[in-house]
């Protein structure tokens, strides 16, 4: 086997074209009350493939730190981000194989950029001298199949 033939072999069926920042909030909770114990980060994502062709996806995002109801829970703050990303499509993931890695392989690729948006926003918000929050790498199969389970549960 030559190089290019190894290349084409080993070549991604996805191409990731843009990204943006749909929607940004982040509410300071000026009540909050430092707990003894360390603060549990607590998160929700939400995720949405949206097919525009068969050679284009939109990837959706949705980040939320805490809750809106923070000060009744005592949370420092709540957080939700909205980002899209857009990927182009060599092949038609038409199998369900093909289709799950597509999946998890787009919010992989998408998720760097939530993080770092993420930790922006809790780094300039100097949040009554508590760190900023950097979100830990996540099993993106592991995330979709919890996701697919809740959607299931609620059906």
């Amino acid at each position: 086997m030559n190089q290019e033939s190894r290349h084409q072999q080993s070549k991604s069926f996805i191409e990731f074209e843009n990204y943006q920042v749909n929607e940004s909030i982040f509410m300071l909770n000026q009540d909050f009350l430092e707990p003894e114990e360390s603060i549990q980060l607590k998160t929700r994502f939400s995720i949405k493939h949206d097919y525009k062709s068969p050679e284009e996806v939109c990837v959706t995002i949705v980040c939320e730190l805490f809750e809106a109801d923070m000060v009744s829970i005592n949370a420092p703050f709540y957080l939700k981000i909205n980002m899209s990303g857009w990927f182009l499509l060599t092949e038609d993931p038409q199998d369900e194989q093909k289709r799950q890695t597509l999946h998890a392989n787009t919010v992989a690729i998408l998720f760097p950029y939530l993080r770092s948006a993420v930790t922006t926003l809790t780094s300039v918000a100097n949040m009554n001298g508590l760190p900023p929050v950097i979100l830990p790498p996540v099993n993106t199969y592991a995330l979709l199949e919890q996701q697919s389970k809740e959607k299931n549960n609620a059906d």
